[in-house]
């Protein structure tokens, strides 16, 4: 079954079969749909004329043309908000046997943890601090997921691999105690969005709220500025929702507040290090031209309200940028962008959550910021945003 949700003076179109999706003009949704019902070329072009009043000629040359060109610009909705890893959930003939036992709190969930890694408890306050949580939200109401780290013994020779078991599945693994509570963590935002069912939406972006609650999504693919914008930012007294993955709450227009620590790519150290000092006793992680540190957000500067988005904004750093530009974009080009940037969606798609994601753009400011300045960049957003 082919919707048609109208966006902007343009259509989105969604086949319920693929969960294939378009942005579109009239006509071209029209070709797109009726060539995903079936029709053959001589049936749309002879829809064409009748609709449009043109001639067959013009319509056959519409056809071909538009046909060509949609079929770059299908996007294909993601699904599956947890990344399950081809490696085993249990070792057969071994008792799982937790030596640390902890619970730590995000805003409506109460994460438990069972560990057979000693010292992961300190790793992970460092990540999802518990007093702050406990103080705002302990006890009635929240959801409790129950993370199993598991020891899976030596792969390839390397050090003890461990395993980040939830539900049954596998949903991350890291080799020492700082690495598995980061990766296990970030594991959360997806596991978080199954549990909103239908109405959550991840997208890829970084988001920060201003003083009045007022957020502002950054989407955009990896390597764009977002998160290094986002920690200037929260450097000038704005709080952190994410610096890389957003759970929006479709109907209600809002964001599910989950803050972990900023992923500081190894290229944006020596930009954030008049904000950030304490970026240079940080530890990192990976292998050298793709190291990271993980910053963490004092509990004052995280978010933890459901907040309005006012605008969305596409970043994108370039050294030759000469300057800040900042541009009004479409709406239409704006829903292009998120969905390129990465969206998941729970399969098959819900009409009504992509129509409320679409009434959201529809409702906030659009913009695109090109620059060569992180701090100057900053500055102009904030301006921009309110």
């Amino acid at each position: 079954m082919i919707h048609r949700i109208p966006f902007d003076d343009n259509v989105v179109c969604i086949d319920s079969n693929t969960d294939d999706v378009v942005v579109a003009n009239a006509v071209a949704a029209d070709i797109w749909c009726w060539s995903r019902e079936g029709a053959d070329r001589a049936v749309i072009a002879k829809r064409l004329v009748k609709s449009y009043d043109v001639s067959l000629d013009r319509a056959q040359d519409d056809v071909d043309a538009l046909l060509a060109a949609l079929g770059r610009q299908v996007f294909d909705i993601r699904a599956n908000f947890v990344r399950e890893l081809d490696l085993p959930e249990s070792l057969p003939g071994r008792e799982f046997i937790p030596v640390e036992q902890f619970s730590c709190f995000v805003p409506g969930y109460r994460i438990q943890i069972r560990s057979e890694m000693p010292g992961l408890e300190v790793a992970f306050r460092e990540i999802l601090p518990l007093s702050r949580s406990r103080a705002r939200l302990d006890g009635n109401g929240n959801r409790t997921i129950t993370l199993d780290i598991l020891n899976h013994g030596m792969v390839d020779g390397q050090l003890p691999r461990w395993l980040v078991i939830q539900a049954g599945r596998t949903v991350a693994a890291g080799h020492n105690a700082r690495e598995v509570a980061f990766l296990a963590a970030q594991s959360l935002i997806g596991i978080v969005g199954e549990t909103l069912g239908g109405d959550a939406v991840l997208m890829h972006a970084a988001a920060v709220a201003d003083g009045n609650g007022e957020v502002v999504v950054m989407p955009a693919v990896g390597g764009r500025g977002k998160t290094t914008l986002a920690a200037t930012l929260v450097a000038r007294g704005w709080r952190l929702v994410n610096d890389d993955v957003l759970i929006l709450r479709a109907a209600s227009q809002g964001v599910q507040p989950l803050t972990l620590p900023m992923s500081i790519k190894e290229g944006s150290w020596g930009v954030l290090a008049p904000s950030y000092p304490m970026l240079g006793d940080t530890v990192a992680h990976g292998v050298v031209g793709r190291r990271v540190k993980l910053l963490p957000v004092p509990g004052e500067q995280q978010f933890t309200e459901t907040g309005t988005i006012s605008t969305f904004c596409i970043p994108q750093y370039r050294a030759d940028a000469a300057g800040v530009q900042v541009v009004e974009m479409s709406r239409k080009d704006m829903l292009c962008g998120i969905l390129q940037s990465g969206c998941y969606f729970t399969r098959p798609i819900d009409v009504q959550v992509l129509e409320h994601l679409c009434a959201l753009i529809e409702g906030a400011n659009a913009l695109s910021l090109t620059y060569d300045d992180v701090c100057a960049a900053a500055k102009v957003l904030a301006g921009n945003s309110r």
